[in-house]
């Protein structure tokens, strides 16, 4: 390779490197090798030493768990950070390895295993589901029947289900026989019946969603009916136990009791912290408390939520802080 081929093939590289920071190891760094070939570089009296060699189909970057997720010889697995295989060898792996519990399939079965690459949930399922919400459980398949197991592979509600069994905070959702959706609690005691079409557990407490063809419910745990709207969508919105209703293109607000605080007249909302939310009608911004009420005197080219108290206008022409405890 001549001089000037090697500078460029390093220049590329360092526009192409990826950088994590740790305690142990402060400064890991992934490069591509001539063979395209991946390798972790490490950082040693400011000179970049390849401990791992160019061995790695495909790698990503070391977690705070102290692991990384690399596909080698074709198949997947996770190393620490002495670049030593940790798990066995698999066919496909989630590549989220920052979580105690991943995903893993070998010869059509999936599984669990976790950062320490022990299994905990054995490849013998033929589809799963992670628990996102709640990740003191997995779903698993066997014979098109979906079942919800703990971590130590007991089964909590056995397989009987039509659709991946989730939960979120004590509360579950799947489908029946017949398709429908309902809740139940972990018992198997229903909660919402099973007659919907789509139920969705937003992360607000003892709140559903349940979808027909036609109309969309909003479902406290007693089943009654907080919030009705035909021929629109409703979903959560941030951290504010807030929910946004969609109705021919424009949204609007509803909160957790199922009270319309801002009718569906917005064109969309651009952010949402603080009990704020930014919102935007005909590419003009302006701001609404979690009550619904207009902060602002106007709207502006641009609304930008700069921590509790402070928002960054833009007129079109100027920028301009507003104190929003004091305006």
């Amino acid at each position: 390779m001549t001089l000037i081929k090697k500078i460029l093939y390093l220049s590329t590289l360092l526009i192409s490197v990826q950088k994590i920071y740790s305690q142990d190891t402060p400064d890991i760094r992934i490069m591509v090798g001539d063979n395209h070939k991946f390798a972790y570089v490490v950082n040693e009296n400011n000179k970049w030493v390849n401990l791992s060699g160019f061995d790695y189909d495909d790698a990503r970057d070391f977690q705070p768990n102290g692991v990384a997720w690399v596909r080698y010889n074709g198949k997947c697995a996770i190393i620490n950070r002495k670049f030593k295989l940790i798990s066995d060898l698999y066919n496909n792996m989630s590549i989220w390895v920052d979580e105690k519990l991943i995903a893993v399939e070998k010869d059509g079965l999936y599984g669990f295993i976790n950062d320490e690459g022990k299994e905990i949930v054995p490849l013998e399922y033929n589809a799963i589901h992670f628990i996102v919400q709640d990740k003191q459980f997995v779903s698993v398949s066997e014979n098109q029947k979906w079942a919800l197991l703990d971590l130590n592979n007991k089964p909590v509600i056995g397989f009987k289900y039509n659709s991946p069994v989730k939960v979120d905070a004590g509360y579950v959702s799947t489908s029946n026989d017949s398709g429908r959706y309902g809740v139940m609690k972990l018992n198997e005691t229903i909660v919402v019946p099973f007659i919907y079409d789509q139920i969705k557990m937003p992360g607000i407490k003892n709140r559903f969603i349940a979808k027909t063809s036609q109309s969309v419910v909003l479902l406290n745990e007693r089943n009654k009916q907080l919030f009705t709207c035909k021929d629109c969508d409703l979903y959560a919105v941030g951290h504010l136990s807030t929910f946004v209703v969609e109705k021919e293109n424009k949204k609007g607000l509803v909160d957790q009791n199922g009270k319309v605080i801002a009718a569906p007249r917005y064109d969309k909302f651009v952010d949402w912290k603080s009990g704020y939310i930014v919102y935007e009608i005909n590419k003009m911004q302006g701001l609404l408390d979690s009550s619904g009420k207009d902060v602002l005197d106007r709207t502006y080219s641009s609304v930008e939520l700069l921590n509790d108290n402070e928002v960054l206008v833009f007129n079109g022409e100027h920028y301009q802080k507003i104190n929003l405890k004091t305006k």
